[in-house]
This record gives structure tokens, sequence and C-alpha cells, in this order.
């Protein structure tokens, strides 16, 4: 036995669904993250499940049979189990809340989104395992498998300190730093946060325990500042608190979200060059009245010649199993258009019916389905290719005559690889001849006898052991001519090898160059691989047929000879009995082997098969994996104090291995009838009973890539004849195990391919909806075609569908207004490029609120220069508008304050320069006009009577005003209507005070 090597178990995860679609998308997620997965259907099935395996997490579903999910997480979290449940049903925040009070760790809702399920996942085992550790262990298998050799980026840091303790490989590749540098940074050498933000957040998360995700900026080693997200969890050891962190570089994510916030230009480039076509069609008349860039040219129509077609011109009818389908407002369905050069093109449409001046316009989205069609028909190509395979298997175990078998295999080729004519060669020495063939005339046959040196094609498939394609026979240098093989213009060629030797050919000719590709290679490969395996299976029987015939003469000599030779008789037929039962036993296990292609059923049957053909205490699958064996299934005898896992834990370099590498050198079996005197045996642990061995190697084509290996407590065991029962059933084996890894690796390529082509036609399906900024279209008329859920909203509408077909002009409360703008975007023509305008316009809403927009305007001229529409956004700035003007008012009235203070500091300063009266009221009459504007002023006193005022000194009045005197009557005079109401007054503002300004009228001052 070889050496071992021992790695850990992966996190087990349990599935407790009846859903049986949830769970198949829960294990493809999670398997491909590395975890292992168990999965239960009801309630008592997964408590038993908890209590054997204890796995570290539990996926439970709120509608588990046979009651529900919150009574079987209420009933775990009272038991003694380790397990975190996490739970998953509705979006409904009713179920959600019910499910936390259960004790549910988190909760996922319909539908599971596979980054969400896989991050959250991860982090509660990894916040799981931190708690459990008591320390950060750089020597534990689990610590580098979940945080030194994780792709993520993750650190830890002492709180306290804000020292960077330990970061993992993907941290130093992220900010570009040595690992040595690292772990002498602190929190604040890498984020622009300051230090006391960051101490708060790590005492946040300490004390609360808080794991959501926040948002911040790290900088690197280049001085690049990146965003990034980060999912924090405190550690817990016996000497201090530290916290563990995952950081997500966001920083795309972002810049993709300040793109589309700042950027009109940005967002129409890309609503322009979506995948899919816009057709408007009148319903009355079937005319197509407008369509989109894409449309066309999908079509391969220009915007004008599209416009003069009809709708039933560019959609054929539908299918058979469509007829009668009855076509209604949005209705999405499958159809077919036909191309301006008269091609085909697999469409999905999506119809709304719409009202436009009284006419019933239909707005048909089209998308082009093609390649989905062509995905689907390659695996319907890929399913009879695999179905083909397994009818040929049968075909194979069914009969051992030569002549049927190449029969039936020529016509399984023909259901999935086209031709015209086919046949197999077989090898004889330095020539091959047609041994089998299809729709050949038979005097061609018969002249067909080739030196394989004479013929470079055959040539080449024999040197090279690979399939050959010849696109073009009339030019092709290393094609055959012959005088009656002239019709051929593409040929497909494989060669069949058995035991790494070629022994044949199989060719597939046609009549149209380029029928072939490398792909029909491959194909074409595989049947010649089952050609190679029915002749072997032919070759073992006759040689059978042989021997019985040698024994059957043999017992007829027999019968003039003594007892003796009756017992050898006896001997002998008991060894045509066995040998007969082998036949019989490989044509059944060839039948059950090509039943199926899924690995595991596929091991379990070459088990069951293998204990019919030969007897064994155990029995072992070992594939190859870069040179070293490991078990991938087994059957029989356990020795005590080992389990079934330490045996498949069992791992065997090859090299190393002196019985497996004999068998991988030589591609024969070995049967060792003592293991005690066999010199390159390794006495393991596991297998210290073992006393005889016989393996043969799995072979396809000339590669060793496995072994079939059986064991058994009692010595001399097996023997050379045993070895080759074996090999003889390892041989099908072989082929059934290609064939479903080949079928395993199709299935995930197509599964990888399907799901990119479903995100992206559904990334563009939600774009224009996301926007925040209003989008619009309007007519010539005014009339408003196209509007985004945020323009309605903008303007006070419930829907879009209320916006559609409305005059802009309502918007605005001054229709001038709306004629100057118009105007404005009229002057754009003829300028070159795309015509833009932006401009900032007042609104009146549809709920009577009046709001500031920026208006960016993209303005579409026809020929004549006229606006045919405008295409643009709206981006609200009530507040913004709101603000500046607010401001502004505050910066008038300060002004106006500073003003009256200067001039009451100029008239303080005054009144304290001198003590005499007249130079007072001189020098406050000085700064009083200026400041008030005024061209006369003058200073009045009370009398003590309070009955008159006295003219103390003025500035400004004539003689004629003074001549009047100097003296005014409190009653009747401006001043003192001042005085008696203790106020400012005003002459413009008495008209409306009619008695007032009567009295008053003709008085000076």
């Amino acid at each position: 036995m070889a050496n071992q090597e021992n790695t850990p178990k992966p996190p087990l995860i349990l599935v407790a669904s009846a859903d049986d679609t949830l769970k198949q998308q829960l294990h493809q997620w999670l398997r491909k993250e590395g975890y292992r997965i168990a999965e239960v259907s009801d309630g008592d099935l997964c408590v038993a499940a908890l209590r054997k395996y204890r796995p570290e997490l539990l996926l439970l579903d709120v509608a588990l049979p046979p009651t529900n999910g919150y009574l079987l997480a209420t009933q775990l979290n009272r038991m003694p189990l380790t397990t975190k449940i996490i739970m998953f049903g509705p979006h409904d925040d009713v179920v959600a809340d019910r499910a936390f009070k259960t004790g549910a760790a988190d909760f996922f809702s319909y539908p599971l989104l596979r980054h969400l399920v896989t991050n959250r996942i991860q982090f509660h085992l990894q916040s799981s395992e931190a708690k459990a550790e008591k320390d950060i262990d750089d020597d534990s298998v689990w610590y580098r498998h979940l945080f030194k050799a994780h792709h993520e980026v993750k650190l830890v840091v002492d709180p306290q300190t804000l020292q960077l303790l330990d970061v993992n490989q993907a941290a130093v590749e992220f900010y570009g730093y040595t690992l040595e540098q690292l772990r002498s940074m602190h929190v604040t050498d890498i984020t622009v946060a300051p230090e006391e933000r960051v101490r708060e957040a790590f005492q946040r998360y300490i004390e609360s325990g808080e794991t959501a995700p926040v948002r911040a900026r790290h900088r690197l080693a280049s001085g690049e500042i990146r965003d990034v997200e980060v999912y924090t969890s405190p550690i817990k050891t016996d000497e201090r608190q530290l916290l563990y962190a995952i950081i997500h570089d966001i920083t795309d994510k972002v810049r993709t979200e300040q793109a589309l916030l700042e950027s009109e230009a940005k967002y129409r480039q890309l609503f322009e060059s979506a995948g899919e076509g816009i057709f408007f069609v009148d319903m009355e008349t079937g005319k197509i009245i407008d369509a989109n860039e894409y449309g066309a040219t999908m079509l391969g129509y220009t915007i004008d010649e599209i416009r003069q077609l009809h709708y039933p011109e560019i959609e054929l009818p539908l299918e058979a199993e469509q007829q009668g389908q009855e076509t209604l407002p949005n209705l999405s369905a499958e159809a077919r258009f036909r191309r301006k050069d008269g091609s085909i093109l697999p469409v999905e449409t999506n119809t709304r019916v719409i009202t436009q001046n009284g006419r019933v316009i239909g707005l048909v989205f089209v998308r082009d389905i093609s390649r989905r069609k062509a995905m689907e028909a390659r695996m319907q190509q890929q399913s009879e290719f695999r179905q083909a395979l397994i009818d040929t298997a049968k075909i194979i175990s069914s009969t051992l005559d030569v002549e049927e078998v190449i029969r039936l295999i020529l016509e399984q080729v023909s259901r999935v690889v086209p031709h015209n004519a086919a046949n197999i060669m077989l090898v004889d020495g330095e020539k091959a001849y047609i041994a089998g063939y299809r729709n050949y005339d038979d005097e061609y046959i018969a002249s067909v006898e080739v030196n394989i040196d004479d013929v470079p094609g055959l040539r080449m498939m024999y040197d090279t052991r690979r399939p050959l394609i010849i696109p073009d026979t009339y030019t092709s240098p290393i094609w055959w001519q012959h005088e009656r093989n002239v019709w051929i213009r593409a040929y497909a060629g494989a060669p069949i090898i058995a035991k790494g030797e070629v022994i044949g050919f199989m060719s597939l000719d046609s009549d149209k160059v380029g029928t072939y590709s490398d792909e029909d290679g491959e194909r074409l490969m595989a049947f010649a691989n089952q050609v190679a395996i029915a002749l072997e299976n032919a070759r073992q029987a006759s040689r059978l047929e042989q021997v019985v015939k040698e024994r059957t003469q043999e017992l007829m000599e027999a019968n003039t000879r003594l007892q003796q030779e009756i017992e050898t008789r006896a001997r002998a037929q008991e060894s045509e009995h066995e040998q007969r039962l082998l036949a019989e036993a490989l044509r059944e296990a060839a039948a059950a082997l090509a039943s199926t292609l899924n690995l595991e059923e596929l091991f379990q049957r070459i088990l069951e098969q293998l204990a019919i053909v030969l007897p064994s205490d155990s029995a072992d699958i070992m594939l190859i994996e870069d040179g070293v064996a490991a078990i991938k299934a087994r059957s029989g005898f356990i020795p005590d104090g080992t389990t079934e896992q330490d045996l498949l834990n069992v791992r065997l370099i090859v090299d190393e291995t002196a019985n497996l590498r004999w068998m991988k050198e030589h591609q024969k079996p070995l049967a060792i009838s003592d293991v005690y005197h066999y010199d390159g045996w390794i006495f393991a642990a596991q297998a210290t009973w073992v006393r005889s061995q016989v393996g043969a190697p799995l072979i396809i084509g000339d590669q060793v890539f496995g072994f079939l290996s059986l064991t058994s407590r009692q010595p001399n065991a097996y023997n050379e004849q045993h070895a080759e029962r074996l090999q003889a059933f390892a041989n099908q084996a072989a082929l059934a195990l290609h064939n479903a890894r080949q079928a395993a690796e199709l299935e995930r390529r197509i599964e990888e391919r399907t799901a990119a082509l479903r995100a992206s036609e559904e990334k563009y399906r939600t774009l224009t909806n996301q926007l925040p900024l209003g989008v619009y279209r309007t007519t010539a008329e005014n009339k408003i075609v196209h509007a985004n859920p945020a323009l309605a909203r903008m303007l006070g509408v419930k829907s879009v569908e209320d916006l559609l077909n409305v005059d802009v002009t309502t918007f605005f409360e001054n229709p001038s207004d709306h004629k100057q703008l118009r105007d404005k975007l009229s002057a754009l023509y003829p300028t070159d490029g795309p015509h833009i305008y932006q401009a900032e316009l007042q609104l009146k809403t549809f709920d009577g609120r009046l709001i500031w927009v920026r208006d960016t305007a993209n303005v579409i001229f026809d020929e004549q220069g006229q606006i045919q529409y405008v295409d643009g956004t709206l981006e609200d700035i009530t507040e913004q508008k709101q603000a500046a003007a607010a401001l502004q008012a505050s910066r008038e009235a300060l002004q106006a304050q500073t003003e009256s203070l200067r001039t009451i500091n100029k008239i303080a300063d005054a009144i304290h320069q001198s003590l005499e009266l007249e130079t007072v009221i001189r020098r406050a009459l000085e700064a009083i006009i200026p400041y008030s504007e005024a061209t006369a002023a003058a200073i009045l006193l009370l009398n003590e009577e309070k009955t008159t005022l006295h003219v103390m000194d003025q500035i400004g009045f004539d003689e004629e005003v003074l001549s009047q005197g100097q003296v005014l009557p409190v009653e009747v005079s401006l001043s003192g209507l001042a005085v008696q109401r203790q106020d400012i007054v005003n002459s413009a503002n008495l008209e409306s005070e009619s008695q007032v300004y009567e009295q008053l009228r003709g008085t000076l001052l």
C-alpha cells in the first residue's frame, strides 16, 4: 500500500425541505463551495440526522412536514445540539420575525440568491469556528483552509491597539504590502476613516455583536483608494477580545452606481446598445409604424425600410403546437421572424397594447433567442448522443457476432452524426480492408483493400491515434482519391484502438463540403471505442470457443483412459462451465453498466456486477488523479477498529506502489497469490488481514486512469485466469466510467453557459426602472410616449400609464415658457453631432405643486429639420433652488442690518464727540441723509405741552419751504403723526387711510 494523505473534512450542512427542486439547487451551490451535503424531507428524519451526523449547519424550510419548521426549530433549540439553524421561507416580515423568535441564527427569503446564501453560510460557519477556538492557531488545518488559503481578504484585529494581528494571502495581494508589513501595521494605516470612528465602530461590534456589513474606503500600498464592504464578528479568547473581518472589494459596484447617477449620456448609450428590438405596430392595419436601430439591424433592414413593412411580413406563422393561441396584450411568447435575406430568426416577443391619438398601437419587444435555441438543440443532440452510446453498449453485450455488431453500430452512428455512407475497416498487417459498410455499391467495396502507408489519412490516424476531419476532399492534400469515390466532398474518421494498438478505422463520407466538425470527430471516436470493445469481446469469445474445442477433443480421447483421465475430463467440463458463466456475466455486466451515466450509481453497479464475476472479501474502485490513486467506492470486509471512511480516505502514489506501477506500465492485470511472498507489497495498518489480491487497470485508448482491486483473507485465492476475467470486466467498466465522466463534464459546461446567458438577459430588463432620474420621450405634437416610474413620481402621477399621451404643456404654469423652450430646441438644427440642450425649468405637477427640474434633452430631427422626438431626463432640483433662495435672502437681510448698524454707530460717534446740541444735531443729519438716500432731512423737537414741533436744524430744504414756518402743529403734520403713533410714517402708505390723508394734504413735512 502507498503513503496516505489525511485531508480535513469540509463542514457538513443538513438541508431539510420537502421541495426537491429547492434541495437540488442548494445542493449544487453548496457542493461547488466545497461543503458536504445531507438532505432530509420531513421533521422526523431531520431530528434523526442531527443526532447521528451532528452537522455544523441546518438549513430548515419553514414549511417542512409533517407540522412546520417553526415547531421543529423550537424543539431543536431545547436539545443539547451545537448545530446552528438558518431558516428560509416566503418574503414576508411576519414569517421572518417568527423564524427569529424560534432561535434561528438567520433567515433567507424566496427567491434564494446564490451569492447571498453562500456568503452568509460562510460567515456563520466562520463565526461558529471563531467562538469555539481559544486562540488563532497558525498550525491548524482548518485555519489554513478557512483563513490563510481562502480567496477572500481576511484580517484579525486587536480592537484595543488597532494592530493587524494576522492577514491571509488574499489580503497581501489586495493591499499590495508584504505579509510582514501588514502584520506590523494598524487599521488606521489602511483606512481613510479617522481613528475615533474606527474605535467607535469596533466598540459597537464588541458590545452589540453586530454583524451587518458596513462600507468603508481602504488605501492600498500604491496609494489607490478602494471602496470595500466589511463583515466583522468578535472572537473571544482566554486572553483578549479580537475582531475577525472579511473584506469585499466593491469599488466597481460603487463606480457603476455613481456613473448611473452622474451621466445621462452613458445611460442613453447603454439603453440604445441593449440587445433587444422594439417595434410599434398599428393593430388595425398591421403596419410597422417605427422600430429602434437594434430591431431593424437584427432583421437586416434600415429604419426606413422597416417602416415600409407590415408586421405579418416579418413574423412567420406559429408552429403547429402553438396554433390556436390568442394574441393578447402583455403576451410573452416565442416566435419566428424572417430576415431581409430570407433566413429565419427565433425570437421571444413581449407585446403590450397602447392607445395613441385614437389608434390602437402594439408595442412589441423582441429578443434574439437564437443562441438559446442553438444551446437547446445542442443539448438535444448531446442527449441523443448519450442514448446512442447506451444503445450501442447494449448491442455489444447482446451478441458476439462481429458482422452483426458492426452493422448495428453503423446504424447507431447514423442517429447522431450525419453522413451518406459509412464503413468500418480492420487492420491486417500493413493492409486495411472493409469489414462492414452502409450505402456503398458492392463494386467499390470489392475494389478497396489498401496498404495503410498508401492512404495518408489512415496513416495519420494510425500514428496519432486521434480522429481525422477533412472539410473538403477536393482541396485536402491527404485525401485518397479513387475513381468511385469522387462524389465524396467531406470525410470524418476515427481509429479503433484496443489495448493500445490500432486495429481498424471507422469512416463517414458526405457529399456536402464542411459537413463535419471536430465535435463530430470526438463523437465518432466514442463509437470507435465501442467497436474496439465489441471486437475484443468477440476475440475473447473466439478464444473461449477454441479452448472449448480443445477441451472437448481431450475429453473424447480420455474415453479410453483410466479413471484419472475421467477425473481430468470432469475438471475440464467444470472449467468450460465457468468460462461460459464468465461470458454470460460479462454480457450482463456490460448491459447494466451501460444503463446509467451517473458516477455514484455507476460505482455501485460496478461493485455489484464485480461480485458476480469474481468472489472476494473486499472490492475497490480506484481512480488516478495527478499520479495518486484514490478509492472512490468499495464494498466488503471492514476490519475492527477501522471505518469505511478510513478506507475511502486511503491515497496511493501509483509510481511508489509496486503492483499499481506494474499494471500501469504493462497495461495488464496482476494476480498476487500470497502477498507475504510479494516483494513489492506494502503492509498498511488497515490491510494486515489481506493474503491474496488481484487487480486490473482501467484503460481508455492507451491511457490507464484507474484500477479494479479484489482482496481475500485466504492465500492462493487468485491466479492468472482470475486476472484475465477481471481484466475483461475492467474493459467494460472503463468504457462506462469514461462515458459517465464525459457526460458529467458536458452537463457542467451547459449549466454554466445557460446561467451566464440568463444573467445577461435579466441585467438589461431591470436597468430602466432602477434609474433615479425621470426618463421621457415626447413627440413633435408635445405628447409623452415613453416614461419611467421615477418620472411618474416626480410629476405627481400614480403610474407610468397615466403619463402616456399627456401634452407636456400641461406641466408649464406659463405656456410661453414652453414655447421659448421649444424655440431653443428647434434652433439646435442643423448642428453636427448630438443635439443636446440643458435648462432649469419650473413645472407644475398633477397635484398642484411647483417644482424646479434640470432638463437634459436630446433632440431628434427628421429630414426636413423638424423636431421628431425629444428624448431626455428630468432631475428634481427643487430643494437645491429653495436652499439657494433662502441663502440669498439671508445675505440681503444681513447686509441691511450691517448698514443700519454703521449709521447708528456714526450717529453715536457724533454724539460722543461733542456736548453741544447744535453740533450733535448737524452731525446726525449728515449721517442720516446718505443712509436713507434722502434729498432733504430735518430734526424737530416736541415742546413741553406736546402740541407743536420745532425745527432744530435741516439739510436740503429750499427757502420757499422754510418760509412756511419753523413750527409744525402735532395734529396736522406727518412728523406729528409719527410722534402720536410712536412709529415710522411713510406718506406713500397713507392713501389707504383716506381721513388722515385729507387732513395732511398740502402739509410740507
